[in-house]
């Protein structure tokens, strides 16, 4: 079972509580919690600028962070994908909050960004239908 908590991408005052929540459902349960930094799905392959919100989250609450790069899933949900698909998931070393607590949310974000990326493949998108498909899903 997971726990999960939908933000409303459009609704930023509202994306700070329920990140707020999040961070104290992880430390009260002690348990691990999965944030998508970007905010959404990528459109052209690349790594976009992550959001600050989530990065402030793990400093109040004084959580480690894991950085997590993940290559080759941008054509996972392509329902005309007919290939198999090989998605690799690399777990970065477990950051402290000893090392990022003094940081500025725009560098704490920049940083961590810039470890994703540093193992992230660029993916080409083969359908514009998948982005389209995944959100009809959802909505």
């Amino acid at each position: 079972m997971i726990d999960t908590f939908y933000i409303d991408t459009n609704k930023p005052r509202e994306a700070l509580s329920i990140l707020k929540e999040f961070g104290q459902h992880v430390k009260k349960n002690q348990t691990c919690g999965v944030i998508f930094p970007e905010g959404t799905r990528t459109k052209d392959g690349k790594i976009h600028n992550f959001n600050t919100g989530v990065f402030l989250t793990a400093q109040s609450t004084y959580i480690p962070l894991v950085p997590v790069t993940i290559n080759n899933a941008a054509n996972a949900l392509d329902d005309n994908r007919t290939n198999k698909l090989v998605v690799t998931v690399i777990f970065h070393p477990v950051i402290k909050p000893q090392q990022f607590q003094t940081l500025d949310k725009r560098d704490f974000a920049s940083w961590i960004q810039g470890i994703v990326q540093s193992s992230y493949v660029d993916q080409v998108i083969t359908s514009k239908e998948t982005i389209k498909n995944d959100y009809s899903k959802r909505n």
